[in-house]
């Protein structure tokens, strides 16, 4: 967007649309385990987003990092968090490339969860009751990615001035808005980001962009990192969980033309690109050589060269899972979807969830992790706000 002051404005307006706290808690960081492998590692850890609500993550580091590294943090889908298999693959796959990668359990899911259950999609039961409160979840969503920002700016591993964010699905989408309000983001992966008729998806994105969609659409929100944030958004074309191959050619296809050209009047006119699997579904596509390629030109690889990366041989998703024991869920197990996808063969292996846990069963049912406390803190706050009372800091 040419016009850097309405940028500012509407940039503005976003960040209170997603009821943003108005300050930063210390994050209390807990390093609460490490696992070590031969080319990189995993930190287990916990950091405080804001008063009342705490975030396990895993930050995987090549082994032996001499830093300063780029790093990338993910964002998370329905039903995404930090031990699903394409997020364990991300980590493992950019740490061998030489990347930071921060993974995060999103509100309601995996260690968020009292029962530690993955795929749950918990904050669809909440979403229009949190926004009702103010605090819409895919805001929440962006808010804790952002306190993760500021804990890879106290690592002295990780250089500063090259963090990005990738995503797919509803992750691309939080990307998207991280992206756009976070300006220490340079680079993003925003996949499988279909721009689907904002009518048609669940009430945690439907109900995030009416708020905003008097001012801002899905490519001005994109435009608003545009000459900061390069974007790469790869789907496929016949998409079936996004309405199909007619949604990618009405609604994909314009709208990218559009965000293309705020880019352009940006002076920005490389900063986003797409690319477009043909045939092809709803699957991760940051996990693609193409993407790798895509983090080299603009973040860099510490640990491959472009040349290195395209001759990486390549795996499909299907026979990766056999080997690894893992199961897709019933809906994405097909072809056109995640069985389907090529990615790089670097010697990935899933670990189990249960052995990345940062939390024990009886911390992950503490108020700090749990959905339902969040949501009970923020409806008191309110009420505390609308007597007149200072906040208090019990929680019952």
């Amino acid at each position: 967007m040419q016009d850097t002051t309405a940028a500012d404005e509407l940039r503005a307006f976003v960040w209170e649309e997603c009821g943003m706290p108005t300050e930063r808690c210390p994050l209390n960081v807990r390093v609460v385990g490490r696992m070590e492998f031969d080319d990189f590692v995993i930190e287990k850890l916990v950091y405080d987003a804001e008063p009342f609500s705490s975030v396990p993550a895993h930050l995987y580091l090549p082994r032996d990092v001499q830093g300063p590294i780029p790093a990338i943090i993910m964002a998370h889908g329905h039903g995404g968090s930090k031990s699903v298999f394409f997020n364990q693959y991300a980590g493992q796959l950019y740490a061998k490339a030489g990347l930071a990668v921060l993974s995060t359990d999103p509100l309601g899911e995996e260690e968020r969860d009292p029962d530690g259950r993955i795929g749950t999609r918990g904050h669809d039961r909440i979403s229009e009751q949190a926004q009702e409160l103010g605090r819409p979840v895919l805001g929440k969503m962006v808010w804790d990615l952002i306190r993760g920002i500021d804990y890879l700016e106290t690592r002295p591993e990780i250089d500063q001035a090259h963090i990005g964010v990738a995503g797919h699905s509803l992750g691309a989408i939080v990307g998207a808005y991280l992206a756009a309000l976070d300006e220490r983001i340079e680079v993003a992966i925003l996949a499988a980001m279909y721009f689907v008729p904002p009518r048609t998806q669940k009430f945690c994105t439907r109900g995030m962009y009416e708020l905003i969609e008097d001012r801002v659409d899905y490519p001005i929100l994109l435009a608003l990192a545009a000459g900061r944030c390069a974007t790469m958004i790869p789907v496929g074309d016949d998409d079936a969980v996004c309405g199909g191959r007619e949604v990618y050619e009405q609604g994909f296809t314009e709208a990218f033309r559009r965000a293309s050209e705020l880019f352009d009047e940006a002076g920005a006119a490389d900063g986003i690109a797409k690319h477009v699997y043909a045939g092809a579904g709803h699957r991760p596509y940051f996990l693609t050589t193409e993407a790798l390629l895509w983090l080299q030109e603009h973040i860099g690889l510490p640990r491959m060269s472009a040349e290195q990366v395209r001759a990486l041989p390549l795996i499909r998703m299907s026979a990766w899972a056999r080997t690894n024991g893992v199961a897709f869920e019933r809906l994405y197990g097909t072809d056109e979807h995640y069985a389907g996808l090529e990615v790089p063969d670097v010697g990935v292996r899933f670990l189990p969830p249960s052995e990345l846990a940062c939390l024990s069963p009886d911390e992950r049912r503490q108020w700090a992790f749990t959905m339902s406390r969040w949501l009970g803190r923020i409806a008191k706050a309110n009420a505390e706000a609308q007597d007149n009372k200072p906040p208090s800091n019990r929680l019952d």
